[in-house]
């Protein structure tokens, strides 16, 4: 018999099955397809996939150029409900503390919109009736969306979010300043290759486009240098 651990999310042999023995199981069986996937994934795009030992923590990364893409798991919380969102992202040192946000159109989005305006048109009458844009500097973002790799990658994953945002508050004592992350999110904790696919394909093509328009500057990330090591942080 087995149990599942709610603290491990793994099935724990040896211990009597209880309430929920089903569902923990099947539970199992899905993180560990979903670690069969992102390990087709790696060795297709010469990744490496690092295995926690709590499976939310498993990350796929895929290094392109001086850049690497990471492919995980971010758990949101309001205080009400939890969220699990699978999310690409990749750090990189941006010009004119440049960010914008993207999320899909629906009734909550709109109403926001009326009650505080703010969003960007993009110039595009399909990405503006299913998308709104936030930024500081529209004119860059229509520059990315616009072109027509990002566009139709954009189109194919339909975001939860799709941004270029400062990072958290536990990792930015740890970057200089100019770094930000472009992130490509996607709700959902076991998604299949048809979704996750289309989110490393807008992550790769943003991050193209960011640097051949130059608002991406055309080097790795910088960690801050301690002052009493004398050596990056990591």
């Amino acid at each position: 018999m087995a149990e599942y651990s709610r603290r491990t999310h793994r099935t724990v042999p040896g211990r009597k099955g209880g309430r929920g023995k089903k569902s923990g199981r099947r539970k199992a069986d899905s993180y560990e397809r979903r670690r069969r996937l992102w390990g087709e994934l790696a060795r297709e795009r010469g990744g490496s996939l690092a295995v926690g030992k709590n499976p939310l923590r498993d990350t796929l990364s895929i290094p392109r150029g001086v850049h690497t893409m990471v492919l995980g798991v971010q758990v949101v919380s309001d205080g009400f409900q939890t969220r699990f969102l699978t999310r690409v992202r990749v750090r990189i040192p941006v010009l004119d503390a440049f960010r914008f946000r993207v999320t899909r159109a629906n009734r909550w989005t709109r109403t926001w919109d009326r009650i505080l305006p703010g969003h960007v048109g993009l110039g595009n009458p399909r990405l503006d009736r299913e998308f709104r844009a936030r930024t500081n500097m529209g004119g860059r973002v229509r520059a990315l969306l616009l072109d027509g790799r990002v566009r139709a990658d954009l189109i194919a994953a339909r975001p939860h979010r799709f941004e270029v945002a400062r990072l958290g508050w536990s990792e930015r004592w740890r970057w200089a300043t100019d770094v930000r992350q472009l992130q490509v999110m996607a709700e959902g904790l076991f998604l299949g290759r048809r979704e996750v696919v289309p989110l490393l394909a807008l992550c790769e093509s943003a991050l193209s486009r960011l640097q051949s328009t130059g608002t991406a500057a055309p080097r790795c990330a910088s960690p801050v240098r301690s002052s009493w090591q004398g050596r990056p942080r990591t």
